[in-house]
């Protein structure tokens, strides 16, 4: 026939090359390929694609089986369009100056997508005076680190009901209240989830106000800033495409329900969510510190903050350089002309200074001293980092934050961590052979007034302890890594 359409090259193709194509899909591009022809629609129902899609967004859970569900392509169906949340598992807040962190997970046996916040307790703190200057003092930390489980803060189950003949990315998702999940209006705090629209680079300027803040690094961002609680249509997707994977806000609110003026809400507070790029806090030999961390902030406690490392050097926020410069010059005896000579004296006269080495933090023996062995746990990862080439920045950006130095903001800086930036390599037994680096801390009045950097000294003590020497302050305080996948088992 003249007017016949030749068949498609895709279909010539043996059956088996047609599967190994379909593999290498996104679950979106299945959809659409489904709906071209029949004989398509018959190869995107392999049960090993859609296995693939589910299992892709649910790292920490090794699914089986689809049970409940009919097959692999109905479980990704009925948590269609949410499973971006525990595929990427971080999630951060810009709720004001604290934050909030989450670990999105998937649980299989409540066939539900959740989200806990992850909280940290110091525990029982002890010191001790620092070898090398007995006037500066070192606080033990030893954190616990968990998922506050008594709430969740998102909790979403496939329910037909409240999904039918509405369109679930433009509106408000109805989540729990006080009274539990199947409640999604009542008495008590109710929440619900909304998605975001991604806002486009071209439209973010250097005061545009966006979450995540443009101190990190972002697959997207959105705005956080809506005098009507972001009910605007340009703030709301309409359609899947327009929908942002890495951002996300949640609606909490106070309901009231009486027999005269039905429901009414009161102290609505909007939330809004974002994610980091796995490869920006995923360590590698030649970037050893980038992760996911908590530190300690002393009365403020412990905080959550992203420690990068980024391939390209980053601008030096205001305040930074300067005080990297007063570092330089400064004849103190923790300046970088000191230690280089305590360090070359020690090297020609080992016996001289052999008191430098002793442990000996006071006379009142009723002070509690800290066992070194247990500060730096982790120094049998000492041998990986010795291989590593110690190049460019570290900047750790506060995740979740305090009154005084918020969430998004930078908490430390160390501009050059290779010989440029060296200060010495420690010899005391806490710090055995740690390098340590030109830094500078960021500090602030309450309610980020008067912020400003101070110098200080980053001690490199392994792949997963970090300290900090605040000079001004005359303390040393701690740094550990978080190991966020042995949170996402959620069975």
């Amino acid at each position: 026939m003249e007017n016949a359409q030749p068949e498609s090259f895709l279909l010539q193709l043996p059956a088996e090359l047609i599967q190994n194509i379909l593999s290498f899909l996104p679950a979106a591009s299945l959809g659409l390929l489904a709906s071209s022809c029949s004989l398509l629609h018959q190869h995107t129902l392999n049960e090993l694609h859609w296995c693939a899609q589910v299992q892709q967004c649910i790292p920490g859970t090794r699914l089986s089986k689809a049970y409940p569900a009919e097959s692999f392509r109905a479980l990704y169906k009925s948590h269609h369009p949410f499973l971006f949340l525990p595929k990427h598992k971080i999630w951060f807040s810009d709720t004001a100056h604290t934050g909030k962190l989450l670990i999105a997970r998937y649980s299989h046996s409540r066939q539900t997508i959740e989200a806990y916040a992850l909280a940290a307790e110091r525990g029982a703190s002890r010191f001790e005076f620092w070898a090398w200057n007995k006037d500066v003092i070192i606080h033990s930390f030893e954190p616990n680190v968990q998922l506050d489980l008594n709430r969740p803060i998102i909790q979403i189950t496939p329910d037909e009901s409240w999904t039918r003949g509405r369109n679930i990315y433009a509106e408000d998702i109805p989540m729990f209240n006080t009274r539990g999940p199947g409640f999604p209006i009542g008495n008590g705090m109710s929440s619900v989830f909304m998605h975001t629209r991604p806002l486009p680079v071209a439209a973010i300027g250097p005061a545009t106000q966006v979450w995540p803040p443009q101190t990190l690094p972002a697959m997207s961002r959105t705005r956080n800033s809506s005098g009507v609680s972001f009910r605007q249509v340009g703030h709301r997707p309409t359609k899947f495409s327009e929908i942002s994977d890495s951002t996300f806000r949640i609606v909490n609110r106070v309901n009231y329900n009486t027999h005269l003026v039905g429901v009414r809400r009161v102290g609505e507070h909007v939330d809004t969510y974002a994610t980091l790029p796995p490869e920006s806090y995923t360590p590698t030999k030649a970037k050893p510190y980038r992760g996911i961390w908590v530190g300690d902030y002393s009365g403020h406690g412990c905080e959550f903050l992203a420690v990068l490392q980024p391939d390209i050097p980053q601008k030096l926020p205001d305040g930074a350089l300067e005080a990297i410069e007063h570092n330089k010059r400064s004849v103190s005896p923790g300046s970088e002309a000191s230690w280089r000579t305590a360090l070359s004296s020690l090297e020609n006269d080992d016996d001289s200074h052999s008191d430098m080495f002793e442990h000996s933090p006071t006379a009142d023996d009723s002070l509690p001293a800290v066992d070194a062995k247990e500060v730096v746990s982790n120094r049998a990862n000492k041998e990986n980092m010795d291989i590593v080439e110690h190049t460019g920045q570290i900047m750790a950006i506060k995740l979740t934050g305090d009154p005084n130095v918020p969430r998004g903001e930078y908490t430390f800086i160390a501009p050059d961590i290779s010989d440029n930036g060296l200060l010495r390599v420690a010899r005391e037994e806490i710090f055995q052979d740690a390098r340590i680096v030109r830094s500078v801390g960021h500090i602030a009045a309450r309610g980020f007034r008067e912020d400003g950097y101070i110098p200080s000294q980053l001690i490199l003590v392994s792949h997963d302890t970090l300290a900090q020497y605040w000079e001004e302050f005359g303390h040393i305080s701690f740094y550990k890594r978080v190991d966020i996948d042995s949170f996402l088992h959620a069975d």
